[in-house]
């Protein structure tokens, strides 16, 4: 239970106690979740001639916000039970600088439009001149927690306030980190991020494909990532180059090729493109065979892959399900498998998807179990 003390006292510890609550959070927000993006921004307003730092750049708007804050509460002079409201400027330009949207043009596009930005002073405003209303009680004596718990309240709403309003979408950074992991060299770190969500963007599904085809497996574990983006999330597009060039560029050299605008948007008709110009691009073929996956193009699959391997139990993973399940459900071949585990499990995949009746209950009840295999992704994709 707080002690007893008059109000000016108490102003000195609450105000400290404000501002180190400010501090922490703002500079955690920064370094933490925001750094990718502000990195991103940087590039592209700098046109790549600065690097920023997120450990500096933290420090230096804190600090900045924090002296932002400190002029505010001079001119506004909010009673101590609202001295949080001072906080109020310092909050929006932290929303403001980390709103941006990640950009698919030459511009730079921010989250709120000017008219946000203005209502929300506005509002500041009118709530500044109505807590003027009730002043602090001067002599009088009252508790410390009758100080306190209204900043606290405010502080929790300028924080929520600054989650909503700036970019938080977790798509987007998770790309942005991924991007920054590759271009640092941090490969087995770049390929987790992310790893537990069940969705996943066009730009990160291809980052991964990347990096899955970079150490040779892209056909043994492509499916244990999600996917919602067929073939076309094998390949990075001219779009992408406004914000992971680097990583762009490492995709092509190790295509040994690069999509022209024309067709960059047709992944399969690309990589039979580059497979067909050279024989030798064991990438291509790779990448070319996962497509057909991906389109559930199961013939073509067919035809394509003993030209790729021999058809026996050391196939990678993906293109053994595939098939088996080709084999098994679409035309019978002449080579089949003899990997007796992997046909057992088969079975029991299909014998699971025809206990349920309904499409929804079989997709989340084989998802349990098979929801990192080829079959899973063609029955319920």
């Amino acid at each position: 239970m707080y002690r007893n003390t008059n109000t000016k006292e108490a102003a000195k510890e609450i105000q400290l106690g404000c501002g180190l609550l400010f501090v922490c959070f703002c500079f955690s927000y920064l370094y933490v979740l925001q750094a990718d993006l502000l990195a991103l921004i940087q590039h592209l307003l700098a046109d790549g001639q600065t690097t920023y730092s997120p450990f500096w750049g933290a420090l230096i708007w804190t600090v900045l916000l924090l002296l932002l804050q400190v002029g505010t509460a001079r001119i506004g002079m909010f009673p101590i039970r609202f001295h949080a409201l001072s906080y109020f400027p310092s909050c929006l330009v932290l929303s403001a600088i980390t709103a941006f949207e990640l950009p698919f043009a030459d511009v730079v596009h921010i989250g709120w439009s000017w008219w946000g930005y203005a209502l929300a002073v506005l509002l500041f405003l009118a709530v500044g001149l109505f807590v003027k209303e009730f002043p602090d009680i001067g002599k009088k004596r009252v508790t410390k927690s009758a100080l306190l718990w209204p900043n606290l309240v405010l502080f929790c709403i300028l924080f929520v306030f600054v989650g909503m309003a700036s970019n938080t979408n977790k798509d987007i950074h998770n790309d942005l980190r991924t991007a920054r992991l590759l271009t640092e060299g941090m490969d087995k770190e770049a390929l987790q991020v992310g790893k537990k969500s069940s969705t996943a963007s066009r730009s990160m599904s291809a980052m991964r494909a990347y990096l899955l085809s970079k150490y040779g497996l892209l056909g043994e574990n492509l499916f244990f990532f999600p996917n919602d983006h067929s073939a076309q999330s094998l390949m990075v597009t001219s779009a992408d180059t406004l914000w992971m060039k680097d990583v762009v560029t490492m995709v092509h050299r190790h295509w040994k090729g690069a999509p022209s605008k024309r067709i960059e948007n047709k992944a399969t008709l690309f990589f039979e493109a580059l497979q067909n110009r050279d024989a030798t691009n064991t990438v291509a073929k790779d990448y070319l065979l996962s497509a057909y996956l991906l389109d559930k193009r199961l013939d073509d699959f067919a035809l394509l892959l003993p030209k790729c391997y021999t058809v026996d139990e050391s196939l990678p993973t993906h293109y053994k399900e595939a098939w088996l399940l080709y084999s098994n459900e679409i035309n019978t071949t002449d080579t089949q498998l003899t990997d007796s585990l992997l046909e057992e499990r088969y079975d029991a995949f299909m014998s699971m998807r025809s206990q349920y009746p309904e499409r929804i209950m079989q997709a989340n009840m084989c998802c349990k179990f098979y929801g990192n295999t080829y079959w899973w992704y063609y029955y319920f994709k």
